[in-house]
């Protein structure tokens, strides 16, 4: 079983593309060993492919990719998949949590007015929250 994905980004031209599909038979056996080396990096448990370094989940690209060089079935794919989605959720609903009541520093007020000009307004796109610049 082959997965594809799209808007994939090409290493080579930094295009979304399938990479697959560009003919660049030296590169694909390249990606390919480096995919290899990759997958070592990690291991399954109950189903799920993580990071040994982090305990986190890849992104669904590399999956993919682990799926289409044999390193992986599509079962610990798609388990590993919903289960990444589940905990970006739950990461992301407690960041939210956590900035309830935080104020911006004046250091990143400093770097909000340098990115974006004083007298902007500019919007945390977690939280909602609007700081007046």
């Amino acid at each position: 079983m082959k997965i594809e994905l799209t808007n994939r980004i090409n290493p080579l031209t930094g295009n979304y593309t399938n990479y697959y599909s560009e003919g660049h038979p030296h590169l694909e056996k390249s990606w390919n060993t480096s995919i290899n080396d990759q997958f070592a990096k990690g291991r399954v448990v109950d189903g799920v492919y993580r990071w040994d370094s982090n305990d986190r989940i890849p992104f669904e690209d590399m999956l993919a990719d682990f799926v289409n060089n044999g390193l992986m079935d599509a079962e610990v794919f798609y388990t590993s998949a919903k289960v990444r989605k589940e905990e970006d959720a739950a990461s992301i609903q407690a960041y939210i949590e956590s900035q309830k009541n935080v104020k911006p520093s004046e250091e990143e007020l400093f770097e909000m007015r340098a990115a974006f000009g004083p007298g902007e307004r500019v919007v945390n796109v977690f939280t909602g929250r609007v700081t007046q610049l």
